[in-house]
């Protein structure tokens, strides 16, 4: 009955409906660049001022610190440390992000490993044992989810200190891997041994903990780049097959297959999707759009524009609802390595399967055919 049909809405509350979005999407990116050039300004006054005149400078002008600046300032005394000729002098730095951890602690702001990590790493680089022990206490105590995690760094400093006892007294400590404490640890001993090449170790304990838990640990892509590039074809296929057994999803699966064959050494571009199509073909995948946008990145990144063109063409003809913006990394690099000649196979492929083009690719495309002075093509052409 028509009296019961939902009233559609008037093209002007439809208009309405979009200008408050696209007021939305302004605002966020504003805030977004806003925060980053702030960020940026803060390093560039840490790096004038010092880290706690610049706290102070920014306190006054009433901006509220938080752990994104804390972050930018902690990196500004690494980069500092790091610079130094020696230990003695990278010292002060050294204090200097001890107290802008302290004071995140203070203000009550929960410090996580983007903070702690790059500095533990510091210490590790320069085989800073005392000063490693005091600062985990510390981020344990003022983060107690860290206190899985701190094993890795623990375990990286260990290897570069060559203190293999110390090493293999851990690796005992976590042998049952019974408790759910004892798993993280294991699994950040396995990751600090694959990080450090150490096969043998890695190995060791990808055969010790639970597959199950493995395949959901958040470091799972982590693990198969690993076994990519220590070359453990045989455990990443092991644990393919459970993936498949257990009905995993097959984005989660091609994913997972690209992070192992993207990672194996020396290996050519081509190399790595035949060994990603064999693999797909082996276990059933069906790749999703995401991993041919990755496969396609790592062409260009490597330099084959032609190669990264023929992966998109091969996912057009198998998927008529590809979006444009797969594309953008080929127009890109093309640009910036001025291959102006694959402007035609560009505009040819697009035609070919009607790709609609968005105002973004399509300025670059402009501007990648103004550079070949091949406007003509494009004439036809007009963004939505």
């Amino acid at each position: 009955m028509e009296w019961f049909a939902g009233s559609q809405p008037s093209n002007a509350m439809m208009h309405l409906q979009k200008e408050v979005a696209r007021e939305k999407k302004k605002r966020y990116i504003f805030r977004n660049t806003e925060s980053r050039r702030f960020t940026r300004l803060m390093r560039m006054c840490a790096d004038k001022l010092g880290t706690e005149s610049a706290l102070e400078f920014f306190g006054r002008l009433g901006r509220d610190t938080g752990p994104k600046e804390f972050n930018a300032l902690i990196r500004v005394c690494l980069e500092k440390a790091r610079a130094c000729g020696d230990i003695d002098s990278a010292v002060e730095h050294i204090f200097r992000a001890c107290r802008l951890f302290e004071m995140m602690k203070y203000r009550g702001f929960q410090i996580e490993e983007d903070s702690y990590g790059p500095f533990l790493l510091y210490l590790v680089d320069v085989e800073l044992l005392e000063e490693f022990e005091m600062f985990s206490a510390f981020f344990r105590d003022a983060n107690p989810r860290s206190c899985s995690r701190i094993p890795y760094y623990e375990m990286l400093l260990l290897i570069r200190a060559q203190d293999e006892e110390s090493i293999r007294e851990l690796c005992r400590s976590v042998e049952d891997c019974s408790e759910e404490a004892d798993y993280c640890i294991a699994e950040s001993y396995m990751l600090a041994f694959a990080e450090s090449n150490r096969k043998m170790d890695f190995v060791t304990f990808l055969e010790l903990l639970d597959p199950t838990k493995v395949l959901g640990s958040k470091y799972i892509s982590s693990i198969f780049k690993y076994m990519g590039r220590l070359k453990l074809e045989n455990h990443a296929e092991k644990f393919l097959q459970k993936m498949t057994s257990k009905e995993y999803s097959d984005v989660k699966v091609s994913s997972l297959i690209f992070d192992y064959a993207a990672n194996i050494p020396s290996i050519e571009a081509e190399d790595v999707i035949s060994s990603f199509n064999k693999w797909q073909e082996k276990f059933k995948v069906a790749p999703s759009v995401g991993v041919y946008d990755r496969i396609i990145s790592f062409c260009c990144s490597s330099s084959k524009i032609s190669l990264a063109l023929d992966v998109a063409e091969c996912l057009c003809k198998s998927n008529p609802s590809v979006p444009i913006e797969l594309l953008n990394p080929i127009i890109n690099v093309c640009e910036q390595g001025y291959e102006l000649h694959m402007a035609r196979p560009l505009y040819n492929l697009m035609s070919l399967y009607k790709l609609k083009l968005k105002p973004e690719t399509f300025r670059s495309m402009i501007s990648l055919c103004v550079k070949m002075k091949d406007m003509q093509k494009n004439l036809g052409r007009r963004p939505p």
